[in-house]
C-alpha cells in the first residue's frame, strides 16, 4: 500500500538518519537492524536507503566528488507541484550547495502533500526552512539578494 502515510514514515525514516547517525561512515546492516526495531517495515527502510543513496548520509552539502550539482532537472510531476519562482529557487539552493539532493526532494514532497499545487515561492521558502534553517531567504537572481 501506497500513500501518504508510507510518504511520511519514509521521511521519517530519513530525518532519523540524518538526525541522529554519527558522521562516521555508518553500518547498513546495523542500522537497518536498528529501525526495523524502531517500527519500520523492511520495504520501508529499503526506500530511505534507495534516497539516501543519492546523496550523503548527513544530508549536508555534499563534498565535491566531481559531479555539477547544477545540474538537477526536475520531473514533469516535480514541476507541476510548484511554482515557476519556487522550482528556480530550490534549483538555484541544490546548484549552490544550500541543500542536499535529499534536502530538495524533501521539499518537493512536503510541498506537494502539504499545498494544492503548484506551491508558492513562499510556501516552498516555509518548508525548506524546516529542514535547514540557514538558507538564503531570497533567490539571489541579480547577486543582491538578501539572505535570512
Amino acid at each position: 500500500m501506497t500513500g501518504r502515510d508510507d510518504n511520511e514514515r519514509i521521511r521519517e525514516i530519513i530525518s532519523w538518519i540524518i538526525e541522529n547517525e554519527p558522521e562516521d561512515h555508518y553500518d547498513p546492516g546495523t542500522l537497518y537492524a536498528r529501525l526495523e526495531n524502531m517500527g519500520y517495515s523492511p520495504e520501508e527502510i529499503r526506500q530511505a536507503m534507495l534516497l539516501l543513496d543519492t546523496d550523503s548520509v548527513r544530508g549536508g552539502i555534499i563534498a565535491d566528488d566531481g559531479f555539477d550539482r547544477g545540474t538537477r532537472i526536475l520531473s514533469s510531476m516535480e514541476r507541476g507541484m510548484l511554482s515557476l519562482e519556487a522550482q528556480g529557487w530550490l534549483l538555484w539552493l541544490r546548484s549552490t550547495g544550500w541543500i542536499s539532493e535529499i534536502h530538495l526532494s524533501l521539499i518537493i514532497e512536503s510541498a506537494g502533500l502539504e499545498y494544492r499545487p503548484p506551491a508558492s515561492l513562499e510556501e516552498v521558502m516555509e518548508i525548506a526552512l524546516r529542514y535547514v534553517p540557514s538558507i538564503p531567504g531570497e533567490y539571489e537572481e541579480n547577486g543582491s539578494g538578501n539572505i535570512n
